[in-house]
């Protein structure tokens, strides 16, 4: 069934308003004569928007789009309109600069507004709509330059027009222009198919200190800073005790130089919106920060990396405070600056914004460590699906194709979502170039070759687990491309190696890696790349014998052939016979954990895999671990691959509690990105802990799902999952 609809409506915009962080509010009345209960709003946006109808916001948009490839979104809206006069109102909201949440194009608003039999009630091009760019909106300052993310929020609510969003005066309002040219939001333009993410509120969030600190903000200081800085003096109160928080209460009035700080536990990581009403004090300013973890920053010096504080200025009225932004982290803290009268606070709460899963596996065991560990990584899979499939949360929150390998097969295994996983394999295919050439990720078009790799075994896992064929069928092409592009000359060196030089590129197969690798990555091929790429052939015959194009599958076989014999002549190092991780003879001899689970998991001819690992297991040990090129949890996933191949579930269990085991001793109820607290608190890929135990160790099978219980392994007396179909 196709995505696609005839729209009849036109993008429009306001004239001229194509400028970062550019808010504009469209307002048309229009008439009703006759039931409409059966009404549907069609609407796609350039960034976001909201929708209001009579004063009641109805739906909010908020799909990640690509440069060329755009979502539409519906929702049934007849229980907000009545017979007579209606009024509409869209708040649309383009980020302009490139982040996890928005890929530039230029703005746009596309709606329809249909009755029950798909006549026109009112849509975007009508004349009757009226526009007007709004300056509450203020700044332009990035949450992280580094990191590519979206813009820090700052809101002055006195300079939102009277009555707003339902504004009646429209007196400096103007007509919106009417977007003639076949802009890249023309190209794919596909409804959205997967729901909303949405939830209830959390319940009874615990207030860890409420006080006065000293106001560490200045003219233009970006509020975050101050936020950093005010931190030590909050931590060092801490001691006060602990309470509920009152969603109601009031802020006293400050001395100069002073402010009113509410730190907030809320209980576990939690991602969703602080919502609250607020009255009185024209002019004070609500900073809500939102924390993974208290740390405590020298005040003098610490300064983030990443901004997560958004300013909110009152205007003396009653207004309600509601982010534009889902936040997360474990802690949310409020700042109350310039409180020279009372602010009165009411209905604070947080309301949370999950993407709806239906849980399918179930693991307990005799040990309380293992148990936390398993669910620990299964939420931190969760937290990442949301309106895409993000790395993490509360950093990056881009849509990095490897994390997505890892979170759709932990999908697979723990909550069988199709719809999104879907979409998102399919959208990825828009960051393919003429020549083939795959990015990982947007809005930076950064190539790990290896992640590539990764969308292909993706694609071929949601087949396998699934029954769904027509992925593959869809993107049977781009899969050929990519190989294409590999072949190219200038991506093969002297020796007939793979080996991507052409920038931004990272060729090593983890995000943790040792600094020789780092340093010498556009220099050298590296094994567990080309092991890597083996396998990669293997899917690739695989899909092009299953699309019946018996040149494709030659092709990857003959390639296969090639490398096969290659690979060990380069990389073999005679006097341990271990493999070396670089080609390049001049660059120091490391060896790593990533080649040599691959190497099992390549089926090399004329070598034993057991024999392989056991080497490299020998040698690890017998040098104290610092010889060796650990794994972090992303490359984690190929080392229970590898483990699960030759049979060893002892070791895949020592391997879940010795790495995952100090997050939760630390507390921590997400996995971490890597196996230190020095990343981010929550990252998805930490899900393959669940895979790992119902594949290897419970040999459980998602499509027909079953129950395995194992007794004295690996130190835990007893274990068992279930997967639920």
């Amino acid at each position: 069934m196709s995505t696609r609809r005839k729209w009849r409506a036109r993008w429009i915009w306001a004239p001229d308003a194509r400028h970062v962080n550019a808010h504009v509010l469209f307002r048309a009345d229009f008439g009703i004569d006759h039931s409409v209960r059966d009404a549907i709003l069609y609407i796609s946006a350039e960034s976001f928007a909201r929708v209001y109808i009579n004063g009641r916001e109805v739906t909010q948009t908020s799909s990640l789009s690509y440069p060329t490839q755009h979502y539409y979104e519906q929702c049934p809206v007849g229980a907000c309109l009545k017979t007579g006069v209606n009024k509409l109102a869209v708040l649309a909201w383009y980020i302009g600069v490139p982040s996890g949440a928005s890929c530039p194009k230029d703005p746009g608003l596309l709606f329809e507004l249909t009755d029950g039999n798909g006549e026109i009630l009112i849509g975007s091009g009508d004349e009757r709509f009226r526009c007007k760019v709004l300056d509450a909106w203020q700044g332009r300052q990035r949450r992280s330059f580094w990191l590519n993310l979206d813009l820090v929020e700052t809101l002055d609510l006195r300079r939102l027009p009277a009555g707003f969003p339902m504004v009646d005066g429209k007196e400096n309002f103007e007509r919106p222009e009417i977007q003639n040219s076949a802009g890249v939001r023309y190209v794919d333009i596909r409804k959205r198919d997967f729901p909303k993410p949405a939830g209830e509120k959390l319940e009874k969030p615990v207030e860890l200190f409420r006080g006065s600190v000293p106001d560490r903000s200045e003219a233009g200081e970006v509020a975050h800073r101050a936020a950093v800085s005010e931190q030590a003096e909050v931590l060092r109160e801490l001691g006060q005790g602990q309470k509920i928080l009152e969603k109601d209460f009031i802020v006293p009035p400050q001395k100069p130089g002073r402010a009113f700080t509410v730190l907030i536990d809320l209980g576990d990581y939690e991602k969703g919106l602080p919502l609250m009403t607020v009255r009185g004090c024209g002019g004070a300013s609500v900073d809500i920060t939102w924390l993974e973890h208290l740390n405590r920053p020298d005040p003098a010096a610490s300064v983030s990396h990443v901004y997560t504080t958004d300013r909110y200025i009152l205007s003396g009225q009653t207004v309600d405070i509601r982010p534009e932004e889902w936040k997360c982290g474990r802690y949310l803290r409020l700042t109350f600056r310039g409180v020279t009268d009372p602010v009165e606070v009411e209905n604070f709460r947080w309301q949370r914004q999950h993407h709806p899963l239906r849980r399918i596996a179930t693991f307990n065991s005799s040990s309380r460590r293992l148990n936390r560990i398993v669910e620990m990584c299964i939420k931190a899979a969760a937290l990442c699906m949301h309106d895409n499939i993000m790395d993490c949360p509360w950093r990056e929150r881009r849509q990095w194709i490897g994390d997505v390998q890892r979170i759709g097969l932990t999908n697979h295994y723990a909550f069988d979502d199709t719809r999104l996983l879907r979409a998102v394999l399919s959208q990825h295919v828009h960051l393919q170039d003429v020549n083939g050439r795959m990015y990982a990720c947007l809005p930076v078009f950064e190539e790990y070759p290896t992640q590539s790799m990764e969308w292909l075994r993706a694609v071929m896992e949601y087949e396998r687990y699934t029954g769904d064929p027509t992925l593959l069928q869809e993107t049977g092409d781009n899969a050929e491309m990519l190989h294409r592009w590999f072949l190219k000359d200038n991506n093969i060196d002297s020796n007939g190696l793979l080996r991507i030089t052409q920038p931004p590129v990272m060729n090593f197969l983890d995000n943790t890696c040792d600094h020789v690798l780092r340093d010498n990555q556009h220099r050298t091929a590296f094994a567990s790349v080309n092991l890597r790429y083996l396998r990669f052939l293997d899917d690739l015959a695989e899909a092009m014998d299953r699309l019946d194009r018996p040149w494709a599958v030659e092709q990857a076989r003959c390639r296969r052939a090639e490398l096969t014999e290659l690979i060990p002549k380069v990389f073999l190092q005679p006097e341990t016979g271990l493999l070396r991780d670089c080609a390049d003879p001049e660059v120091p001899v490391t060896y790593s954990e990533l080649t040599h689970a691959q190497a099992v998991l390549a089926d090399l001819p004329g070598t034993r895999a057991k024999e392989w690992w056991a080497r490299f297991c020998d040698y690890r040990q017998q040098n104290h671990e610092t010889a060796v090129v650990a794994a972090g949890p992303f490359g984690k996933h190929h080392t229970f691959e590898a483990l699960g191949r030759l049979g060893d579930r002892e070791r895949i269990v020592r391997e879940i509690l010795d790495g995952w085991g100090p997050m939760v001793d630390a507390g921590a109820d997400a996995s971490w990105e890597v196996f230190s607290p020095s990343g981010s608190r929550c990252h998805g890929w930490g899900g393959i802990v669940l895979v790992a135990l119902a594949r290897h160790v419970f040999a459980l099978d998602p499509r027909v799902g079953g129950f395995r219980r194992t007794e004295n392994m690996a130190g835990v007396r007893w274990m068992e999952c279930s997967i639920h179909r």
